[in-house]
């Protein structure tokens, strides 16, 4: 099983790329930063976690991760990564699949996704798939939900 943590992190300002600075909650699986695994410098995206304005919408989100809630994308899928300007899908984002199953959650078929209806074959990430027990990562989403309030 893979251990899983959130841990708070702001991306300052840049002029040159007409950013401003973003705060969010970035994703360590066994100590390691998801967004670091996934993000280049040159892309825009930020985790979902915490990112948005709206404490609604975060819980959302959260409540999404814990598949309490459907998602919202024509696919079916879960962003994790998303625009660091507007959020929005269309700008590009890395989506996922998750399961719950009895005794773990799991991430897996990453991909990098923009609202289409369907996902082609070059879409998809070559990453591991990722499993976390169930009490264990139901406590660390609830934190987080309360964080983002």
């Amino acid at each position: 099983m893979n251990e899983i943590q959130f841990i708070k992190r702001n991306l300052e300002a840049n002029k040159n790329k007409n950013v401003e600075s973003k705060c969010f909650y970035d994703v360590l699986v066994d100590g390691k930063s998801l967004f670091d695994e996934f993000i280049s410098t040159e892309e825009n995206m930020v985790t979902c976690f915490g990112f948005y304005t709206d404490k609604k919408l975060n819980v959302n989100i959260s409540n999404e991760f814990l598949k309490n809630k459907t998602s919202d994308l024509v696919t079916g899928r879960t962003a994790l990564f998303v625009c660091r300007e507007c959020g929005d899908i269309g700008c590009g984002a890395i989506t996922l699949e998750i399961e719950k199953n009895a005794k773990s959650y799991v991430w897996k078929n990453f991909a990098h996704e923009n609202n289409s209806f369907e996902l082609e074959e070059t879409d998809y990430i070559n990453f591991q798939l990722l499993e976390f027990d169930k009490i264990e990562y139901e406590k660390a989403i609830n934190n987080l939900k309360i964080n983002c309030l």
